[in-house]
């Protein structure tokens, strides 16, 4: 990277050669930065198999990301903004950005607690950072009140988050106890196998199924044992029909073949079936799901179910 900069550092300006070795040059060093959207881009085109959905999408991506370029180049910079002091600003903020994003990394791999409690510690450093430490220097316009000003006010909004924070603790632990009644309730299968083996059950049983794709990596899982599987009307319900969970933590030759069977993308994915074992693609669940709108799902199959059975599930 630094070895491509000195060569485009280099580059003599208002040459035709110039010019195209620095494009060539710029086009490697933002490869890398358009890898998310086009590898996200692609799977969309790959789920869809559609050629003209594909074409229409990535003709959208390049016009996206070129036209700004090709506007600024032919203004010959006159719309980029001048340097100055703000640059540094910039900087910082973005320095303070870069600590939020190590925070959200780390998000699967602590509790929830701990998380807003950093969170809240980065804002009250935020807050000093670009207002507390200006309250020594000479007020001597009214944008630099206006720094201090706003570096108090995001101090306060800290304090309250990590306040907010302690005194919820409470309700969090209570949550966590039941997340953890609620996965005593799932049945573990490995395999399709073992999953035919459960459907055949509950078939017998005349219950219906709820299946939950779920990893240890999937991000997105969390939130949804944290949110929505801590709701004690639907862990009585699990309680009641044929829960089953897969865990694609390994992603080996039985997780693919499962994700295959039923053409899933990846976790949190939930599918229902009904008492004859058969999915009910309507109410298939992908993402993140409110525990009310699971709850009337499973309730509403349930109770049809009954109807069309005679009997209570």
């Amino acid at each position: 990277m630094n070895k491509f900069n000195s060569i485009l550092a280099k580059q003599k300006g208002g040459t035709y050669m110039g010019v195209l070795v620095v494009g060539v040059l710029s086009a490697l060093l933002v490869t890398a930065c358009i890898a998310p959207p086009l590898v996200a881009t692609l799977m969309v085109i790959g789920e869809s198999g559609s050629v003209f959905r594909g074409i229409f999408a990535l003709s959208s991506l390049s016009l996206g990301l070129g036209i700004p370029l090709i506007l600024i180049g032919v203004s010959a910079g006159k719309w980029l903004p001048k340097t100055g002091d703000w640059l540094n600003t910039v900087k910082e903020v973005f320095g303070f950005i870069m600590f939020g994003l190590a925070i959200w990394v780390v998000n699967p791999f602590v509790s929830s607690e701990t998380i807003n409690i950093l969170w809240s510690i980065l804002i009250i450093f935020a807050g000093i950072y670009f207002g507390g430490i200006r309250i020594y220097q000479r007020f001597a316009t009214n944008i630099e009140r206006r720094k201090v000003y706003s570096g108090f006010v995001i101090i306060l909004i800290g304090c309250a988050m990590l306040i907010n924070q302690l005194v919820g603790m409470e309700k969090e632990n209570a949550n966590q106890e039941l997340f953890a009644d609620s996965q005593s309730l799932f049945t573990q299968i490995m395999s399709i196998e073992d999953l035919d083996q459960n459907l055949r059950l509950a078939i017998g049983d005349s219950r219906i199924t709820l299946l939950y794709f779920t990893a240890d990596w999937c991000v997105s899982c969390r939130q949804l044992e944290r949110e929505t599987f801590t709701n004690a009307a639907l862990i009585s319900l699990l309680a009641e029909i044929n829960s089953v969970k897969a865990d694609l933590s390994l992603n080996n030759e039985k997780d693919k073949a499962l994700m295959s069977k039923y053409s899933i993308f990846g976790p949190p994915t939930m599918l229902i079936f009904n008492s004859s074992g058969k999915e009910q693609k309507s109410l298939r669940k992908i993402g993140v799901t409110r525990a009310e709108e699971l709850l009337n799902d499973l309730n509403r199959l349930r109770n049809n179910q009954a109807r069309v059975l005679g009997v209570s599930l």
